[in-house]
Order: C-alpha cells, then structure tokens, then sequence
C-alpha cells in the first residue's frame, strides 16, 4: 500500500508539473498572438512607382501603348468603337485619332524606328488568322505583310529594316524575323515550349522575348539563348530601355500582374508598379528611358509613370519567399506550438508507462 501511495503522490507530482508547464505554454501562445511588434510591411502595401498618370478614361478596353519614336505620341489599341481597333494619342492623352476603321479586330501597334509607319496585327482578311500589316502613321496605305496561321506581336529592329514577330506557323509558338516589308522569313527559336513577345535590343544584336514563363534574351540570329527571369508564376512581355541597359516586363509573383524593371544582365529587378486589385501589362518606354507607358487592367485604361522611384526586389527571382499578409511575424508562436507537441507527447508516454505499471502490479 505504501508503495501504491507513493507512486500516486508520484504521479499527482508530474501531472502538476505538466500542467504548469502546460500553461506557462498557452501564455506564451497568447503572448505572441497579441504581439504588438511592428509589421513586416507588404509588397502591396507600397505605392507605385513616382509620377504615375493615367492618360486614357474611357469605358472601353484600352491596351498595349507604344511610344513614337520622337516621344510625342503613343498608338494603342481600343474597343471604343465597339471592336479592336487602333488609335494614336498625345504623350499627355490628349488628341485622340482612330487609325483603323475595317472590318475584323486589329491590335498590337509598333511604330517604325523613323516614326512614319506603324506595324500591327489584325483578322481583316476573314479567315480568322491574324497577321501583320503595316500602315502609314496617320492609318493610310495599309499594306498586308504574312498570310499564314496566326502572326502576332510585330517588333521592328533598329534599324528598321527587319520585324521581329512569334509565330503558330510551326505547330506552335515560335520567334520569327522578316524583311520590312514581309520577305526572307527566317524562324530563330524552334522548342516545343511557347516563345513569344519579342523586343529587339537598341542595338539590333539581340532580341528578348518570353520562353516556358520567364524572360530569355539571344542573339539577333537566334544563338545563345540565355535565361534572365526564373519564376513560379509568369514573367513576359520584355521590352529594352533606349539606353539598352534595362529591360522591362510583366510579371505575376503575387498572382496579379505588375511592372518590373531589371538590369540587361537580370540582375537588379525593381517593382514599379503596386496595385494588388490590377492588372499591369504591356510596358513601353518612353525615348529618352524616364518614362514607361503601360495598360491597367481593373478600368482597362493606359497610364504612365516615372521610371525612378520603384522599390528594389531584394530577394532573387529563381526564389520565391512567401509574405506575411497579416502582420507582424514572431517566431515564439511556431516555437510554442512544437513545446506544445512535445509535452503531449510526453505526457502521453509516461502515462502509458504508469499504466501498464499499475496493471503489473495488481
């Protein structure tokens, strides 16, 4: 019996002890659910990038801006006629003229270096493909440059004697080059994974362009292929800065699309733009580099902004971090659950334990 009682006062001991430490442990939960430490601030929570206008207001879908070569106008493309059609504007929204007036959709404009035509795509012809035209700057003297499965995002080379453009003709998605006016189609890239959005560099000797949801850039002919983005989600539409230091892009790392910015080489990427309830897409810079027009998806206008100001990327593209989205962080929660754990584990084991005792000895 004295052995009996003393194993009790034994174990009326640790279950004390247990729970003490069982509350001490709930306080410490407590403690770090209510800590009023500073939060962690969040990507979205930062504003945009300086000097950001919005340029177009109109209850259509306006997209894909591309400067003037001199800066003072920008084309894009516009259902405010009630279909896809294209339009040039003032640099400061003003002056709006529609270009295109045909049957079918047409879209993506791209001016020509020497700013006296503007590339573009469209359906016009009724066989349901797209292909690429060009026209004079003020919509006159269309002329058709490809007839053959889906042609899109016409890129006009530096020189402006070559347009770079993807491409279904193969089977699937693939960067193709061409004479200006739609001769010596020569294709560059040939992977079963899509490529897409070619932007040629101010120098003409490379071309970035989109590949399996990063940015690529390669040489002019197509060799050496070098990845510059690498992300879970989507990087695209690249598009290279006057100066051929930087390339913007499209990117969707936090499930809604904005503006990065990144050096030729992929380093130093920035975020320009912050608006979690939008869609950013489609950036185009300005001649002289200050400057990036780009289309908003929640009202479908065009906007521009300052290309200083953005907030710096400081962890690296290749991995992704997830963010807080509720304040501030504090390690002693995950740490307080483990002991928590444990000492149910434990308790569960000397519990065991004292029971097959007791059964032993009776």
């Amino acid at each position: 019996m004295a052995l009996i009682r003393n194993r009790s006062r034994s174990m009326i001991r640790y279950q004390v002890l247990l729970l003490a430490v069982s509350m001490l442990t709930v306080a410490m939960l407590a403690a770090a659910a209510c800590s009023t430490s500073e939060p962690v601030p969040h990507p979205d929570d930062v504003k945009d990038s300086i000097g950001v206008v919005q340029l177009t207001d109109d209850k259509a879908r306006d997209y894909s801006p591309s400067w003037s070569p001199d800066g003072r106008r920008i084309a894009f493309e516009s259902t405010r006629d009630g279909r896809w059609d294209i339009y040039v504007m003032n640099a400061d929204g003003s002056g709006v003229v529609q270009l295109t007036d045909e049957d079918g959709s047409n879209g993506r404009p791209s001016w020509s270096p020497d700013g006296r035509r503007i590339a573009f795509i469209s359906n016009r012809d009724g066989d349901h493909y797209w292909n690429i035209y060009v026209m004079n700057a003020d919509g006159s003297g269309v002329v058709q440059l490809t007839d053959d499965t889906d042609d899109l995002f016409p890129s006009w080379s530096p020189d402006g004697r070559r347009i770079a453009f993807f491409s279904t003709r193969d089977g699937d998605d693939d960067i193709y080059v061409m004479n200006a006016d739609g001769s010596g189609v020569v294709q560059l890239t040939d992977n079963e994974a899509p490529e897409r959005y070619p932007s040629w560099s101010p120098d003409g000797r490379r071309i970035a362009f989109e590949l399996s949801r990063g940015v690529y850039v390669m040489n002019a002919d197509g060799t050496s292929v070098v990845k510059l983005t690498d992300h879970y989600l989507c990087d695209r539409s690249p598009s290279w800065s006057p100066d051929g230091r930087r390339i913007a892009f499209a990117a969707e790392r936090a499930f809604h699309c904005e503006i990065y910015v990144m050096n030729a080489d992929g380093s130093g990427v920035v975020q320009l733009t912050h608006d979690d309830t939008a869609w950013d897409g489609g950036p185009s810079w300005s001649p002289d580099g200050r400057r990036i027009a780009f289309s908003r998806g929640h009202n479908h206008d065009i906007y521009v902004m300052d290309v200083d100001g953005g907030v710096e990327v400081r962890v690296p593209t290749a991995t992704p971090v997830p963010q807080d989205t509720g304040g501030g962080f504090n390690a002693t929660l995950p740490l307080a659950i483990i002991l928590v754990i444990l000492l149910v584990a434990i308790a569960g084991y000397f519990g065991m334990r004292y029971t097959q005792q007791s059964k032993n000895e009776s």
